[in-house]
């Protein structure tokens, strides 16, 4: 287990409370770019542990920095990590929703990589929701 991933551990049993995890990670001196990044990788952490709603609301989090400095990439890659959780979350249509919206970025800045990424997944959704 790396730095982070204990810091995250250990703040996650600490703070299950989405808000004061949140609060205690925005502590940390970052630059806007390097906060999306942190908190991206906080909540694939999270992810990892199981604590899908929480690794939600740190992406979010992310989601909001990116969006701020205007980084589609970012932006698509948050909504690919928010629809991962609502599928946990046995969120379909959420899930749905914000593949979709990773795929509608990836398409317009080039991404093929990405595109390829999102239809894949919205296959995977598909079939569960029908």
């Amino acid at each position: 287990m790396d730095e982070l991933d204990k810091l995250v551990s250990d703040l996650a049993q600490r703070l299950p409370d989405p808000e004061d995890f949140i609060r205690a990670i925005e502590g940390v001196d970052l630059s806007g770019n390097q906060k999306g990044e942190f908190f991206i990788k906080a909540g694939i952490r999270l992810y990892d542990f199981s604590h899908f709603k929480l690794a939600l609301m740190v992406w979010f989090k992310a989601l909001g920095y990116y969006i701020q400095l205007n980084d589609r990439s970012g932006e698509s890659w948050c909504y690919f990590l928010l629809a991962d959780a609502y599928s946990k979350l046995e969120d379909v249509r959420k899930a749905i929703e914000y593949r979709e919206k990773a795929l509608e970025i990836a398409k317009e800045i080039g991404y093929r990589a990405g595109e390829a990424r999102c239809y894949e997944s919205l296959g995977g959704c598909l079939l569960l929701f029908n």
